[in-house]
């Protein structure tokens, strides 16, 4: 690799974020509003408890245990480049 005079290679930032997969739940799905919802309804979330249920039966190791709340899995709720709502699994992790 050759650099120009006095540059150094490029170093990784600390705040360079990790590249993760997607996880999607499965049996946990999130729809827009009804186009008649009030302007704080910001998204419909429909949970088929049996698809779900199997999901996290499969993934135990996306499950978090937190003090205050117990066993959980955490979501985010994001939007892709159409605006289109979909939840996955926040599996963000802070470096030790």
């Amino acid at each position: 690799m050759a650099f120009k005079k006095n540059e150094a290679p490029a170093k990784e930032s600390k705040e360079e974020k990790k590249e993760v997969s997607v996880i999607f739940p499965e049996g946990l799905m999130v729809f827009p509003p009804h186009e008649r919802a009030p302007d704080w309804v910001h998204c419909d979330l429909v949970l088929n408890i049996e698809k779900f249920e199997k999901w996290v039966a499969a993934n135990p190791d996306l499950i978090q245990q937190s003090e205050k709340y117990g066993a959980q899995i955490r979501f985010v709720l994001k939007s892709d480049k159409a605006d289109k709502l979909y939840l996955s699994v926040n599996n963000y992790r802070k470096e030790s």
